[in-house]
């Protein structure tokens, strides 16, 4: 009985892990199609529309001249958004030249975001790459969006056993009992347990916060 009990555990928790990665690919898709539908496409509606004033000849040479700088404006707008979303998906230099290489890149578009890495920079299977690109993608973004933070500290720690993040802010805080929703972290414990890793947050009302993930490898 012992046996068939430990086999019957193992399933649910093997079954636990699919639906982790399953959620977290549905949440990824939800992202995206978010993006594109907001962002994307409301900034091609818009130069549709203006395109189509352009093509009816009503306006004056002045007006014409503005709606197509206007046109132009939001047609280079939406080539940025279009490369912002790409890089979400899979960043050119994650595949090329590593995790450290994409996360620097991405760290440093931010003013207030600082990056540093230490210990063996040694490439991982391409899923845990991309797993902890986005967690760490994630976690700064809830920073800049909730915390209200002027500094958001990322630093990784890779060894040959192990891989290390700390993501920490001197935001305003939250009680770690009442997670919002809103911020995902459900999400984030739900991905980091999928690969068996550990998370831990600390953060306390009006002192910042500390979020710890650590990954055993091999």
């Amino acid at each position: 009985w012992s046996r068939e009990k430990h086999r019957i555990i193992k399933q649910m928790k093997d079954l636990e892990i699919i639906e982790a990665r399953m959620k977290g690919e549905y949440d990824e898709r939800i992202r995206l199609s978010r993006d594109l539908h907001d962002g994307l496409g409301g900034m091609l509606t818009s130069v549709n529309l203006k395109m189509e004033l352009m093509l009816q000849n009503h306006l004056s040479n002045k007006d014409y001249n503005e709606v197509f700088h206007e046109s132009n404006t939001i047609l280079k707008e939406s080539i940025i958004e279009l490369r912002r979303i790409s890089h979400h998906l899979m960043p050119l230099s994650l595949r090329t030249n590593g995790l450290k290489s994409a996360l620097n890149d991405y760290c440093n578009s931010f003013s207030n975001v600082d990056f540093n890495f230490y210990g063996q920079e040694t490439r991982l299977d391409s899923q845990m790459e991309m797993l902890i690109y986005r967690l760490i993608h994630e976690l700064v973004n809830n920073a800049i969006k909730h915390s209200g933070a002027d500094t958001i500290k990322v630093q990784v720690m890779q060894e040959s056993d192990y891989i290390a993040i700390i993501v920490s802010d001197n935001g305003c805080g939250f009680d770690t009992e009442s997670i919002s929703e809103g911020m995902g972290l459900s999400n984030i414990k739900e991905r980091v347990e999928s690969r068996n890793g550990r998370l831990e947050i600390l953060s306390e009302i009006g002192k910042g916060t500390d979020i710890n993930i650590e990954f055993k490898l091999n």
